[in-house]
């Protein structure tokens, strides 16, 4: 999280999908900095984001980049990388 690894960040996550898209309900139940923590500091509940998964990663992050997007967070799961 901005440029910073932290341990312990201890969130419920529910996912649900239909077709293409996914619902996720995050719910952050630690003290960790985070970019969920920040959200319901500022705005409270909301959709916090939006995301897709490009077929070149890459691109779509140097892309990204380019147009001036600052990096808040980024990580791994089983599907792919994510920021």
């Amino acid at each position: 999280y901005r440029g910073r690894n932290y341990d312990g960040l201890d969130a419920s996550v529910a996912m649900a999908n239909s077709g293409d898209l996914q619902i996720e309900l995050i719910q952050q139940r630690c003290q960790t900095p985070s970019m969920y923590r920040d959200f319901m500091s500022h705005f409270g509940e909301g959709l916090q984001h939006v995301a897709y998964w490009p077929d070149d990663y890459d691109a779509a992050y140097a892309e990204a980049l380019k147009r001036g997007n600052v990096v808040g967070h980024e990580g791994e799961l089983p599907r792919g990388r994510f920021v």
